[in-house]
């Protein structure tokens, strides 16, 4: 443990520092969350949130641009939409009733299922 080689003295200082590090990485990522993948600038934020973020907020379904509809559904990369064998990994294996958002059709932010505040499941396995 990183800690246990610390003087005594040291300990709550770096203990406070990783707490502070961490608090602010969760802040961080919820409040970014509904403008990832946005090159926009702030007319794109305004356009789809009607301002500036000044809280959090639940990311827009809809984002121009998305390139979500073209992922492959069974498999890395760019791919195809339709089942094999009745079964869908996304929405069925993994992302569970969440298959639609792929839909070659539709444009849809890539974390439109989030609440606001929440955080991305990247942030989740820290």
């Amino acid at each position: 443990c990183l800690l246990s080689f610390q003087p005594p003295t040291m300990v709550p200082i770096v203990e406070s520092r990783l707490r502070g590090a961490l608090w602010g990485l969760f802040a961080g990522d919820a409040l970014a969350a509904p403008t990832h993948w946005y090159y926009g600038g702030s007319h794109q934020v305004a356009s789809d949130y009607g301002g500036p973020i000044t809280t959090y907020v639940k990311p827009a379904t809809h984002m121009a641009g998305s390139i979500m509809n073209k992922s492959n559904t069974n498999g890395g990369g760019r791919g195809s939409f339709r089942k094999i064998n009745g079964v869908s990994i996304i929405g069925d294996v993994i992302n569970h009733g969440k298959r639609e958002y792929w839909d070659p059709s539709k444009s849809v932010h890539y974390h439109a299922t989030l609440a606001a505040g929440e955080n991305t499941l990247e942030v989740q396995l820290v």
